[in-house]
């Protein structure tokens, strides 16, 4: 799923920390595990590009934000959102 190069680790040790310090700080904050805050992050910014870019394709969209499988894609945003992003984009096009 990480092709876009943001997971946990690589974050943790950018602001120099561990990962498990990172892991700690980032639940003290949002109230999510790391994994889930970046995976919110980028459902928000494919909802974004869903709904203004419109000649953009899913798949574009999936990899845009960072998975690296259309169908991994798929099954986040409708878990997250309770429908699919072609769902979506019709709904807030409309």
């Amino acid at each position: 799923m990480d092709k876009g190069g943001l997971d946990v680790s690589s974050l943790a040790e950018t602001l120099c920390l561990s990962p498990r310090q990172f892991h700690r700080k980032i639940i003290a904050l949002t109230g999510e595990t790391p994994a889930i805050y970046i995976l919110r992050i980028r459902m928000k910014r494919a909802c974004q590009l869903l709904e203004s870019r419109p000649g953009m394709t899913i798949e574009e969209i999936a990899e845009r934000c960072g998975f690296e499988h259309t169908t991994s894609f798929y099954h986040s945003f409708k878990k997250m959102y309770g429908m699919t992003p072609t769902n979506y984009r019709k709904r807030v096009g409309s």
